[in-house]
């Protein structure tokens, strides 16, 4: 049969198989593609925090950016701040006596 359908048309008997054998494999080339972009952006994430982890280290950080990345509130001593209302009434009848 391969010979009667190469007399006839060649060049068909040359390229279907070739299509034939690219769609069979097309899954694991796609694979192989999708496993090395993986990797790449796997290796350039690790890369790129270890650049910023070393740059942290390297460098101090200013009072004015520290303020604008940090989300703990300043520590203060204002005690009047956080007076809880019984204390108050306490204090007004101690007063009162």
């Amino acid at each position: 049969m391969f010979f009667i359908s190469f007399q006839v048309w060649p060049q068909a008997v040359l390229v279907v198989p070739f299509l034939a054998g690219m769609l069979v494999t097309l899954k694991y080339l796609l694979f192989g593609s999708h496993r090395i972009v993986l990797s790449i952006h796997w290796a350039s994430k690790g890369v790129g925090a270890g650049f910023a982890q070393l740059l942290s280290r390297s460098k101090e950080v200013e009072p004015a950016r520290r303020e604008k990345y940090c989300d703990s509130p300043e520590p203060t001593t204002d005690i009047e701040k956080y007076k809880v209302i019984e204390d108050e009434e306490k204090e007004d009848k101690k007063k009162a006596r």
